[in-house]
């Protein structure tokens, strides 16, 4: 059996055990745990723009990607919605009390394009990190949230 086959052979047992998954589990849980991810989702894109607003006006440069950094593998570690309200709150807070530069006058920046490339920092080469580091206040309307719910709508 060449590798290819081992690959194609153990991507179909996956593919049959997530089905096998999908038939144990009622519809209601599905549903409820796509609704979890979804708000999971909000909660990223909501501190991933005040993350755009306190990264070129942080005093010192890199805590607001660290705390971006904790922020996302708590939302990823919570389990219930009131543990996530409390990973929201708790990162709004640390985020809002970074100190800031009184002298910074941050330029504003609308970034537009493919939702893909703007999306995925690798893709973007961090454009939105790197811009935020030169004090500039990155601005964009694509975020996967809404890309999601309008997507799901649309169709």
């Amino acid at each position: 059996m060449s590798t290819g086959e081992f690959v194609a052979d153990n991507d179909m047992t996956k593919l049959r055990n997530f089905n096998d998954d999908l038939t144990k589990r009622s519809w209601l849980k599905l549903i409820a745990s796509f609704r979890f991810g979804l708000a999971k989702l909000s909660t990223l894109d909501e501190l991933e723009r005040l993350v755009h607003r306190m990264r070129p006006v942080e005093r010192t440069r890199g805590t607001v990607n660290r705390l971006w950094q904790e922020a996302q593998e708590a939302i990823d570690q919570a389990g219930t919605r009131a543990s996530l309200k409390a990973v929201e709150k708790e990162f709004t807070q640390k985020l809002t009390s970074v100190p800031r530069d009184p002298q910074a006058q941050p330029l504003r920046v609308g970034l537009v394009g493919e939702t893909y490339v703007l999306m995925d920092p690798f893709a973007s080469r961090d454009l939105e990190s790197e811009l935020g580091r030169l004090g500039v206040e990155v601005m964009r309307r694509n975020f996967a949230s809404q890309w999601l719910r309008l997507g799901s709508v649309s169709s």
